[in-house]
């Protein structure tokens, strides 16, 4: 997985925590920061939400290294969708899963 992915991940896992899994939320902006490379280490990236909205969150990620030394600062906008039709989760990965 890649920095701003796991930082992506970190903010909808916390916008999750925060609104519940009822609502449906997507990136509507990202900004990094790349401060050093991570050179093939493990990875944790942390994420608060700073303004929480109705219809939108913004908040930043800090992802760090095994040394617990900064490697991105991400800034992110997270929207809320409405009225789309999303497809289920669950039979996707069944659909997925199936042997030939």
């Amino acid at each position: 997985m890649t920095l701003m992915g796991a930082a992506d991940v970190a903010m909808w896992l916390a916008i999750m925590t925060l609104r519940g899994i009822a609502e449906h939320w997507v990136t509507a902006d990202m900004k990094t920061a790349f401060l050093r490379s991570a050179r093939e280490e493990d990875i944790a990236c942390d994420a608060r939400i700073l303004k929480p909205g109705r219809r939108s969150m913004y908040g930043t990620a800090e992802c760090r290294g095994a040394d617990a030394r900064l490697i991105a600062h991400h800034v992110i906008t997270y929207t809320r969708v409405e009225g789309v039709a999303w497809p289920d989760a669950e039979a996707i990965w069944t659909a997925g899963c199936r042997t030939p």
